[in-house]
């Protein structure tokens, strides 16, 4: 298991060497957690299979300013999409709030019919009937 963390206080992306070399970064997380992805290829060539990750997590690099000031979640991000979405959870399936959550097969490629998702980090939605 490997977990990536998100560099949700920095206004830019800083890399894992600039992140331990600084008491202030140490302070707010764990020296060991890797916070600048490689891509999904990236991960994989590692012995990574599965990943999962979640709307608020995706959604904040490709809405507003902030993606551009973190070219590789964007370059993460994008590179999942062209693997398999085994399984979505989205919590308005059920009238839930919150964010949906993924879980991608990096061995897998994405299937020609795999929905994308949306700016907002959710696959295009209709209610279901009731």
């Amino acid at each position: 298991m490997d977990e990536l963390g998100q560099q949700w206080r920095e206004p830019r992306e800083k890399t894992d060497a600039e992140l331990r070399s600084n008491h202030g970064d140490l302070d707010m997380g764990n020296p060991l957690v890797t916070r600048q992805p490689k891509t999904a290829e990236g991960f994989r060539a590692d012995g990574i299979r599965y990943v999962v990750t979640n709307s608020d997590a995706r959604t904040q690099y490709f809405k507003g300013r902030r993606g551009k000031n973190f070219p590789s979640f964007i370059r993460f991000y994008t590179s999942l999409d062209r693997t398999k979405r085994i399984e979505t959870f989205d919590p308005r399936d059920w009238g839930g709030k919150g964010p949906a959550v993924w879980i991608y097969d990096l061995h897998q490629p994405a299937p020609a019919d795999q929905p994308p998702l949306t700016t907002e980090g959710h696959i295009p939605w209709t209610p279901p009937e009731l």
